[in-house]
């Protein structure tokens, strides 16, 4: 089992085709608990060198004593495609336009198939956002549609297909980012929908992505005045506690969006976030550049976040590690 630890809530990204050497060093101690891959930043050049690459960070967890750490990645299909080597699939909205949930089902399982044959067992994935603002600038054709019930089937078919060829879903962005015509990767945002609004359209496709056992959640860095005047989703006790957890229902990883985006780095310093975000509910935290502070994360969580909220987000941590922090297989997927 791997070792209780804060540095099990920390996920990390970094430059260059290889995990740098402090970053290995820091899996195989236990202070880095993921890897987050990015094909802008170089992470991902061939299957050769993802599945080398992977080796690595499994190999250093090995050296430590611990199992290895889960690998992300946001491989959506349409403009959201990471893994540029496999087989590529068209956007949610192509798949939406369909009317048949089977095929989401039957992509979803395909990449997740891919995805596990690398090593990379955590696809962030589906969108569960509405497209309901035209002027939205982020999400678009990365929607299934503009109908809650009919974008709730296709990411219940999406959660089915990939949860069961072995890589966790990660149903984004909670609670909604559809109805905004700003991007939280430049600004911050607000949500301006009343709580029937929201409870009748934005959480329905979450609900269904829940029912059909997607493992892990992603928060968005937006406020929700009806949800919580003070605080974006990430940060909030009210809508991770009192509504994730409480109203929906949900168990699993509360993950957050890359702590490094303007709607989380204008509301807050970042040697506050990761604690505010774990006290508020979160389970993981994107730390996606800066190695030293990624590296001097832990100590922050640990100082930060009272024993037991702590505790209760390194048991889910681990318990999500241990399903979804897998080895790379012999042999690749053949999608060809």
């Amino acid at each position: 089992m791997t070792r209780l630890s804060a540095g099990g809530l920390v996920w990390a990204g970094f430059d260059g085709s290889a995990v740098p050497g402090p970053l290995l060093d820091g899996i195989a101690r236990g202070r880095i608990g993921g890897l987050l891959l990015f094909a802008y930043r170089g992470n991902i050049r061939s299957r050769d060198q993802v599945r080398g690459m992977l080796r690595e960070a499994a190999a250093a967890a090995r050296r430590g004593g611990l199992q290895p750490v889960p690998v992300g990645v946001d491989q959506e299909g349409g403009s959201v495609v990471r893994i540029g080597y496999g087989a590529v699939f068209p956007s949610a909205m192509a798949i939406g336009a369909t009317g048949d949930p089977a095929n989401a089902e039957r992509v979803a399982r395909s990449v997740a198939l891919g995805l596990r044959a690398d090593g990379i067992a955590v696809n962030h994935a589906p969108v569960c956002d509405l497209n309901v603002e035209p002027r939205n600038p982020v999400i678009g054709t990365r929607s299934f549609g503009d109908d809650p019930a009919a974008v709730a089937r296709h990411c219940a078919a999406w959660v089915k297909g990939s949860e069961g060829a072995g890589v966790a879903a990660s149903p984004k962005h909670f609670p909604g980012h559809g109805a905004t015509a700003h991007d939280t990767h430049h600004t911050t945002v607000d949500v301006s929908a009343d709580r029937a609004l929201l409870e009748a359209r934005e959480l329905v496709p979450f609900r269904a992505a829940f029912a059909a056992g997607a493992s892990s959640v992603m928060t968005a860095h937006i406020r929700y005045p009806a949800l919580d005047d003070d605080n974006v989703a990430t940060l909030s006790p009210r809508i991770l506690g009192e509504l994730l957890r409480g109203a929906l229902g949900f168990s699993g990883l509360a993950i957050t969006d890359s702590l490094d985006m303007s709607g989380l780095t204008q509301v807050e310093t970042a040697d506050l976030v990761a604690p505010r975000a774990v006290n508020a509910g979160i389970d993981a935290v994107m730390v996606t550049s800066g190695l030293e502070r990624q590296l001097e994360e832990p100590e922050r969580l640990a100082l930060g976040v009272p024993p037991a909220r702590l505790r209760e987000a390194i048991v889910r941590a681990t318990t999500f590690r241990e399903r979804f922090g897998v080895d790379v297989p012999d042999a690749p997927f053949d999608d060809g």
